[in-house]
């Protein structure tokens, strides 16, 4: 679910939603920011719970909201994973409920070509994991080396963790949402068993297929 509404003021984005639109499905990059500037707000707020997606609309949505006039506060108010992490770095506050996660990793897709092609899009994902510790790091002030350590081993983190890691500005109340479910095409390595017992109780129509043009972080 991906939903704006304006109280007073703020403007609450909801993305409760994978992260690229299109012929994936989920919010895209352009839709949140027409979205956005057709309110014209004096306050942000985010609030996320979603697996991640399209590392290109999520790296357009954070520099957005990052460089947007509006103070921006993100709520993770269950799951703020992979692209989905990246759009809860853009917010001059950061909160993070109790029993809510957070992963990073490196970005990833699917090709099919020659050697040549292979090479080509392994630099292209080097380079664009660059970026994303550029990103972590502005809030984090972490070393990028060690970011990107985490990163390589596709991180998840609860919200004390994260806290300490500085991902996060503060910890509130629980949120009964906790526990988001994910896709399995997303195929996460190290997905806490939370998330694996809710995930595996859920069909999904859409195909992996449908993805793998699709670069995801």
């Amino acid at each position: 679910m991906y939903r704006i509404v304006n109280r007073g003021d703020t403007l609450e984005v909801l993305i409760y939603e994978d992260i690229g639109g299109g012929l994936f499905g989920g919010v895209s990059a352009k839709q949140v920011v027409d979205d956005i500037k057709a309110a014209n707000p004096q306050m942000i707020n985010v609030r996320i719970n979603s697996p991640g997606g399209d590392v290109f609309d999520g790296l357009a949505i954070h520099n957005y909201l990052r460089d947007h006039q509006a103070r921006v506060e993100v709520d993770i108010d269950s799951l703020a994973a992979s692209a989905a992490s990246l759009i809860a770095m853009s917010g001059d506050e950061i909160r993070m409920a109790d029993n809510a996660l957070m992963m990073i990793h490196n970005a990833w897709t699917v090709v099919a070509g020659d050697s040549h092609e292979m090479e080509r899009m392994s630099e292209l994902l080097k380079q664009i994991n660059t970026q994303l510790v550029k990103s972590y790091a502005a809030q984090t002030d972490m070393d990028a080396a060690e970011i990107q350590g985490m990163m390589d081993e596709e991180t998840w983190m609860d919200s004390e963790t994260a806290l300490g890691f500085g991902f996060v500005d503060s910890v509130t109340s629980d949120m009964a949402i906790a526990a988001s479910f994910i896709r399995p095409e997303y195929k996460f390595r190290n997905m806490p068993e939370v998330l694996l017992k809710k995930s595996a109780g859920n069909e999904w129509k859409s195909s992996a297929e449908k993805r793998k043009a699709r670069l995801k972080i």
